[in-house]
């Protein structure tokens, strides 16, 4: 309609008292979903905004790993990544890396194999005509047997499925770590990509890191 961007729904967190009593006073959530604080400080999504209605949007993902978020019991995950268990674990691994300061660690429970699910909707993921989605990673078992994998999976706007291709390292590899790619060109109807690192009856140790997805 030739309307200017839209503006921030809120911008600063509401002093306390301000939200009408309710039902979840007084952990009214919506206190703190500004950009600023109360006390006039900005948040990390302050910034964030700046850069995107400044024409600076920001592609990139945790692929190092370098960032983390605690799950109920403690334990660190890799942000940004929905992560799917199945008599596997998976942390965030701040004593191995490849660069940075972190990497991920797939490690099987009481010696069974199991399986596990990385997988992340990469913010420049809509198809490019004539162009294919590179996907890389490092990995590195000490020990092991099964398979990891990468994978570039294409769905279409109602989420179904609609193709994608994987690329599988059989296990074990060594202590260096070893790169995977995986290349694939968007279907027709594909409105989005996902990728995902995957283990399959897996057993052992493995790190992951330098997760890139890039066009060529």
């Amino acid at each position: 309609l030739g309307l200017p961007a839209p503006g921030v729904w809120i911008l600063d967190d509401f002093a306390p008292g301000a939200i009408p009593p309710s039902d979840v006073s007084p952990h009214e959530p919506e206190y703190a979903f500004g950009l600023f604080r109360s006390d006039g400080s900005a948040k990390p999504a302050a910034e964030t905004i700046r850069r995107l209605f400044g024409g600076g949007a920001d592609a990139g993902f945790n692929g190092g790993f370098e960032q983390a978020v605690l799950a109920e019991d403690g334990s660190a995950l890799p942000g940004g990544w929905a992560v799917g268990l199945d008599w596997l674990e998976v942390v965030r691994d701040a004593a191995v890396a490849r660069t940075g300061a972190a990497s991920t660690r797939i490690s099987s429970r009481a010696g069974v194999a199991g399986s596990a699910l990385l997988t992340l909707a990469p913010t420049d993921g809509a198809p490019r005509r004539g162009r294919r989605a590179d996907l890389t990673g490092w990995i590195r078992s000490n020990e092991g047997t099964g398979r990891l994998r990468l994978s570039i999976g294409w769905f279409d706007g109602g989420y179904r499925r609609v193709g994608g291709s994987r690329s599988h390292l059989p296990m074990p590899i060594g202590r260096r770590w070893t790169r995977l790619s995986v290349s694939s060109r968007p279907p027709a109807g594909a409105a989005f990509a996902r990728i995902a690192v995957e283990a399959w009856s897996f057993q052992g140790t493995a790190w992951v890191d330098d997760v890139s997805f890039a066009w060529r």
